[in-house]
């Protein structure tokens, strides 16, 4: 088999009867916690021009057929891999597919096959014995584990319908620099929309994204959850995902600290909320946005950020959705700064908000993040706390795959959307 890089393949795939699934698939164990991406890749998967009309034996089971059609999604570390998959027949048995895999240096590769359906899962082997495995999941996508020769090792990913919500939120993306005035100073801050593909005004959530985790790199990477994205698209609301001065590729420096010292602390989220409050300036004029039902949410530091501005601007803010968030961890020996906030937020902000932690969060405790809620609570405050389980070990700040939050959200939305 010709290999072109770790994890893409351009050998025809075959099914050899029997051969796969005697023993477990070995996932990676964080694999149950990834979602939907973007793939990083700038060389774009394709697959050829004569894929079959779908088409389902009489005898093929319910869960085959229900994964006809076209998908397209990421693999390697990173996205850094491009994927496109089409199942295009099924039977009792399994499935003929093509698989399609691109990456930045290297050309495009695809592969039409026939794959076994045993286990709950379609696998197929390679000629010279690597092996590709597809699983579904019950949010509705496909787990992919691609596995070559002995002693390499296996890129995994995950890919999503085309004509699924995440297809159907893609198809109304838009990805722009806004100009703004922030401080009286003109910066342009990095704005990724979405938005369901309906005439009117549309109600919206601001979707803060988190730190950098201290990696440099980080500043550079565009914040976007396609979960998040499909979740409010299908329910017709639109989502903006700004990113802060010096983020992706915003103007500025990043100058969100991590230093424990109260006044570095204090003007890193002072600098959020400036930012914040140009870009919900900037959404509240669009005219497809109803500026009277405006959310604001955000992950990690975004969360935190989301209660620290509907204190400042209660009256712009409708509702707050807050996974994960805290402004400093736990363990960093200044954690008090996260109670004092959200005590604060609870005592200016009595809108409804919907707080998502998860356990095994290494770097927010549950009994840490529920003494932050009580404080805001017993500040004045208004709001539900959810706990859920980690879809694997240590990834319990990593929520958006689990299906867990949604009936909360929507209960949350629905309030705001309900007819008067």
């Amino acid at each position: 088999m010709a290999r072109v890089w770790m994890g893409v393949v351009s050998a025809l795939i075959i099914m050899v009867p029997g051969s796969v699934g005697a023993q477990p698939t070995p996932w990676p164990w964080s694999q149950p916690a990834v979602g939907p991406a973007l793939s990083q890749s700038k060389v774009m998967a394709e697959l050829p021009p004569d894929i079959a009309p779908p088409v389902a034996a009489p005898d093929a089971p319910p869960a085959l057929v229900a994964l006809l059609g076209t998908w397209t999604g990421w693999m390697c570390p990173g996205a850094t891999c491009s994927t496109r998959l089409a199942i295009e027949s099924v039977t009792a048995t399994g499935a003929k597919l093509v698989f399609a895999v691109a990456r930045d240096g290297a050309p495009g590769t695809w592969s039409r096959l026939d794959a076994a359906w045993q286990d709950g899962e379609l696998a197929g082997i390679l000629r010279d014995g690597g092996r590709i495995n597809l699983r579904p999941r019950a949010d509705g996508y496909l787990d992919v584990l691609w596995r070559g020769e002995s002693g390499t090792l296996p890129d995994s990913g995950l890919v999503y319908r085309d004509d699924g919500p995440v297809g159907r939120a893609l198809a109304r993306r838009e990805n722009a620099l806004v100009p703004l005035r922030i401080a009286g100073e003109p910066y342009r801050l990095e704005l990724t929309t979405y938005r369901p593909s309906r005439p009117g005004r549309l109600p919206l959530v601001v979707f803060n994204h988190g730190s950098t985790g201290g990696v440099p790199a980080m500043t550079k990477v565009t914040f976007d959850s396609l979960s998040i994205a499909a979740f409010l698209v299908e329910r017709g609301w639109a989502v903006a995902f700004p990113m802060r001065r010096g983020r992706g590729r915003s103007d500025g420096a990043y100058e969100e600290h991590y230093s424990c010292d109260p006044g570095a602390l204090s003007s890193g989220l002072e600098r959020a909320l400036t930012d914040l409050d140009a870009i919900v300036d900037h959404v509240r004029g669009l005219d497809w946005v109803d500026p009277e039902r405006i959310v604001i949410g955000g992950t990690s530091r975004g969360g935190i950020l989301s209660l620290a501005y509907a204190a400042r601007r209660p009256e712009r803010t409708k509702a707050v959705l807050n996974f994960v968030g805290g402004w400093t961890s736990e363990f960093s020996g200044c954690h008090d700064f996260n109670r004092s906030v959200m005590a604060e937020a609870g005592a200016r902000y009595k809108g409804p908000t919907l707080w998502i932690y998860g356990e095994d969060d290494r770097f927010y405790s549950i009994a840490h993040s529920r003494a932050n809620f009580d404080a805001f609570r017993g500040a004045g405050g208004n709001g539900r706390f959810l706990v859920l389980q980690s879809l694997a070990p240590s990834r319990g700040h990593y929520l958006f795959p689990h299906l867990g939050w949604r009936a909360a959200a929507d209960a949350l939305l629905g309030e705001i959307t309900a007819p008067r």
